[in-house]
């Protein structure tokens, strides 16, 4: 797998579930227009690419499951499939949904739904996704006005996440240390943090002691 990638990497390749434990979608509009503020923020200050925070993945068979960054993860599904229905004039980027919720029915089908744009037409029985959904809507129409087509140029191309993959026999339960709550904007610090914790997982070093890593860089960092 590519790190960072890109969102049109992340929604288009691999396969990714969201396990029984985690909560549901809890983003609010807040947070959701906050996400697509910073990035415009982003394009108007001629960045380069944004980072949009860390996904913490753990391989299984042949799909991924997240174990931290499902809330952004799917606050950029929305953001990509509101833009994909409301403006007919692109080309659709998002192909397929690669992302499921592990028995968790109404919103697999609320995300099937969304992504065929029939949201008049069948009922989405998910409310958070279907508010989530709405609320996207709404804040690109605010926040991003005549800038749309560079809005979703940037965001599938520009906007990243980095992918730290841990190891298949680690315990979930343990606390993982979050690099990114949000989805702001990394700071440098933080993205050499991500690539060294990912080399120490490559190179077979235990959870225990990469946590310890991860608390002794933050220690130093304040």
């Amino acid at each position: 797998m590519n790190n960072p990638l890109s969102m049109f990497e992340l929604l288009n390749e691999n396969s990714y579930s969201i396990p029984l434990y985690q909560r549901n979608f809890a983003w609010t509009d807040v947070e959701i227009t906050q996400l697509i503020i910073d990035i415009h923020d982003s394009i108007k200050e001629n960045r380069p690419e944004y980072l949009i925070g860390t996904l913490v993945v753990r391989k299984k068979g042949n799909e991924y499951s997240i174990i931290d960054g499902q809330q952004r993860f799917t606050a950029i599904l929305l953001i990509a499939l509101a833009l994909q229905n409301e403006y007919s004039l692109f080309t659709k980027r998002v192909e397929k949904i690669n992302l499921c919720f592990a028995a968790r029915k109404r919103s697999n089908e609320a995300l099937k739904i969304l992504f065929a744009n029939t949201i008049d037409a069948d009922g989405i029985t998910d409310g958070k996704l279907r508010r989530g959904y709405d609320e996207t809507v709404s804040a690109i129409k605010e926040h991003i006005g005549s800038s749309i087509k560079e809005f979703y140029e940037y965001l599938f191309d520009k906007v990243k996440i980095f992918i730290s993959e841990m190891p298949e026999d680690l315990d979930v339960n343990l606390y993982f240390e979050r690099f990114n709550s949000r989805g702001e904007q990394l700071e440098y610090h933080e993205i050499i943090k991500a690539e060294l914790m990912q080399k120490l997982v490559a190179d077979g070093v235990n959870f225990a002691k990469v946590q310890k890593f991860a608390k002794v860089w933050d220690a130093c960092s304040e």
